[in-house]
């Protein structure tokens, strides 16, 4: 489909948080027109996702604004856990296999003003102060009701929409879909404000602090301007403390869960929250899609809300793109649900897991009870084991989607990598990959130019061939090709990927591996292509 015609939007989008902000930039980095639109006046103004993870730095890294996200955030190389003064527990994410090997503090508001911004360089202004108000829907596209700012009603027709529209979406209610799910009993008080620790406790500025005092919970995670912290505090019913959003009970909070002679000031803002733990049985219906917390919502500990919804955004841009380009088959958009709601419901577990445990840790009184405590989060916080996965697993590093419809492989049992297959994150993705192709990693002497001509001809305009070397000079029988050239002299790249001899890797725009080959074969390769494109 030729869309540089298009008068139109292909989607609407509704909702201008970070969700819908990557979800309308993604599809217009894949070449599809699209409308933004949020009832909201401007970004928020409350810090609320205050954690990026690794993953997700990759993917701000491939839509071009990781130096502005940098530049905005604070680099956290781990977490540490205590009890009073003394710290019980420590996880470091340095070290991970990524060039992002940190998480990044960073306050939401800032987030969508830098993607706000880097979608209006991309054309796209976000209509503010407009409100879904209802949709119908059939074979050929989505009628949606809009009420602008002015009070007039616009109604809308577009070929596909997508809700990014939050916990109370508005998409979610006139699909009739239920959010099936609980509410905890706890309640949660946070405010981004400024902390001046005692002297007697050395703080960490590059790592989240988490205290476990005899009164409860208190988390203070570090924002992007020093001494500058978002404030959390988890309040059990019944337990006589305060919930008042003031200075003075944050104040009152931090010195008794916190270490002796903290100080709380200037606060940003204050407010109570309740936490829930729900999710959609679907993600689509018909021609509309919901992605982040309009699909799912969990316990912000672990911090992974933000960079769940985002990683919903950047699986679904590039497959919609396809097919409304006429170039993927529809199928495709099957895959958005299959790949993407068990990771969700996995965060879920574990995040309700961690809040179950936190709840049960922080409501010790008894000395003892709390020394064995402590003891046994040290003891199992410094398995090797444990050390080694957690900053991976923290950094949404090790999800995959292995099982998919969308990945396969044809690789034999005895040659594999250890650890990879077809669904993994790519090794290297990032600097392998450009632009929004799929990408044809051939690992070859130089005899696998042909398939790379073959490829590039019949489906150039969405698979880049890449010829894989295990040379300091390229070899003259790659002296004309068009193709590029990664030599590989220290084999590096081939232990990565498990390439003993001539391979394939097809690595899909969001940078997992869709395909595998070994010994690579263009008949098995075709096959799979034919699976996933029309042409």
């Amino acid at each position: 489909m030729d869309l540089n015609g298009y008068k139109t939007p292909a989607v609407l989008v509704v909702g201008a948080g970070p969700v819908g902000l990557v979800m309308a930039a993604e599809l217009s980095r894949h070449g599809i027109p699209c409308r933004i639109v949020d009832q909201g006046e401007g970004a928020s103004s409350k810090s609320k996702a205050v954690s990026v993870h690794a993953r997700t730095l990759e993917i701000f890294e491939s839509m071009g604004v990781i130096e502005e996200a940098l530049r905005r955030g604070r680099r956290l190389v781990g977490l540490s856990w205590h009890s009073g003064t003394r710290r019980v527990a420590h996880v470091t994410f340095e070290g991970m296999d990524t060039p992002y090997s940190f998480e990044l503090g960073i306050a939401q508001g800032d987030t969508e003003h830098m993607l706000a911004e880097h979608l209006l360089r991309l054309g796209i202004p976000v209509e503010r102060r407009v409100r879904f108000e209802g949709l119908e829907q059939d074979t050929d596209g989505v009628t949606a009701r809009l009420r602008l700012g002015d009070g007039a009603q616009e109604t809308l027709r577009v070929p596909w929409l997508i809700a990014c529209d939050g916990a109370r979406s508005e998409v979610r209610h006139a699909l009739g879909f239920p959010f099936k799910g609980t509410t905890y009993e706890e309640q949660g008080l946070h405010a981004d404000v400024r902390l001046t620790w005692p002297a007697h406790f050395q703080a960490p500025a590059d790592q989240n602090i988490f205290f476990l005092g005899p009164p409860g919970f208190m988390a203070a995670l570090p924002l992007a301007a020093d001494g500058h912290y978002r404030l959390v505090f988890l309040l059990r019913p019944g337990d006589g403390v305060s919930r008042e959003a003031t200075l003075e009970n944050l104040q009152a909070q931090a010195a008794a869960r916190g270490p002796a002679g903290v100080t709380v000031r200037d606060p940003a803002w204050i407010d109570t929250f309740r936490i829930h733990c729900r999710m959609v049985d679907r993600y689509r219906s018909g021609r509309v899609f919901l992605a982040g917390d309009a699909a799912h919502v969990h316990s912000p500990f672990g911090g992974q809300g933000i960079s769940l919804g985002i990683q919903d955004a950047y699986n679904l841009a590039w497959k919609l793109a396809l097919v409304i380009r006429g170039v993927g088959r529809p199928e495709l958009l099957d895959s958005y649900d299959a790949e993407r709601r068990p990771l969700a419901a996995e965060t879920l577990r574990s995040t309700h897991t961690t809040t179950l445990a936190i709840r049960t840790m922080s409501a010790l009184r008894h000395p003892l009870g709390c020394a064995l405590r402590d003891g046994a989060i040290s003891f199992i916080t410094s398995r090797p084991q444990l050390k080694r996965r957690a900053g991976p697993a923290l950094g949404m590093l090790t999800r995959n989607y292995r099982g998919s419809s969308l990945c396969a492989e044809d690789w034999p049992a005895s040659r594999g990598t250890p650890g990879l297959a077809a669904g993994d994150r790519a090794p290297d993705a990032a600097p392998l990959s450009r632009g929004p192709r799929h990408t044809l990693l051939l690992f070859t002497e130089g005899r696998l130019v042909d398939l790379a001509e073959e490829v590039g001809q019949r489906h150039g305009d969405v698979v880049e061939p890449v010829l894989v070397v295990p040379r300091a000079e390229r070899p003259a029988a790659l002296s004309g090709t068009p193709h590029r050239v990664v030599l590989d002299a220290d084999r590096a790249l081939h232990r990565r990927y498990g390439a003993r001899s001539e391979c394939l890797f097809l690595i899909r725009p969001d940078g997992y591996i869709g395909y595998r080959n070994l010994p690579a074969d263009r008949g098995k390769l075709r096959g799979y292509l034919r699976r996933v494109f029309l042409t």
